[in-house]
């Protein structure tokens, strides 16, 4: 059982958040295709990985327009819900992030201002699994972090939770969405 302890983590989030700042600034419309060249090697992404799609082959799925932002906002919480986890993590409070995580993803995740937004009715049956999919792994990672106050089995957490993001990647890579 590896351990991985808050100030560690910590560091490592700050070290990464530096690094993305920094590539932020830089002017992009003033580089040169040699600088991108080594901008992409150095952030490791391949030639494919750094080309902007232009034919986008993911399944369009289509919202009613209210639809569409709710869905798209509960997508934003889902995330936040994430980073609010991490941010537990690194700081050593797992029940925290636990909470995190079943009010921004598990099941029962309110979904929506009225609780009741669920674009189901819209989604093709593969999006609805990946959907549940990724309700049951939040639910899951939330268990593994509520034990991890008393195992401090680090390793099982950054497992289930590349579990739970495995199934938000899965589905960003399948479809995108769209207004009717």
């Amino acid at each position: 059982m590896k351990k991985l302890t808050p100030l560690s983590l910590a560091l490592f989030l700050m070290t990464a958040s530096s690094h993305s700042m920094a590539e932020m600034s830089v002017d992009h419309s003033k580089m040169t295709q040699h600088d991108h060249e080594m901008m992409m090697k150095h952030l490791g992404m391949s030639e494919e990985e750094a080309t902007p799609v232009v034919n986008d082959q993911r399944e369009l799925v289509l919202f009613p327009e209210a639809e569409y932002h709710l869905t798209l906002q509960n997508m934003r919480d889902h995330l936040r819900g994430v980073n609010l986890a991490l941010m537990n993590v690194a700081s050593g409070d797992y029940v925290q992030a636990a909470e995190a995580i079943e009010q921004h993803l598990g099941f029962g995740n309110s979904h929506g201002a009225n609780g009741l937004h669920s674009a189901r009715e819209y989604m093709p049956p593969g999006m609805q699994m990946l959907g549940h999919g990724m309700h049951t792994k939040a639910n899951a990672l939330a268990t593994t972090l509520r034990d991890a106050e008393i195992t401090e089995d680090s390793q099982e957490i950054f497992l289930k939770m590349a579990d739970l993001t495995s199934q938000c990647v899965a589905c960003h890579d399948a479809y995108r969405l769209g207004t009717e």
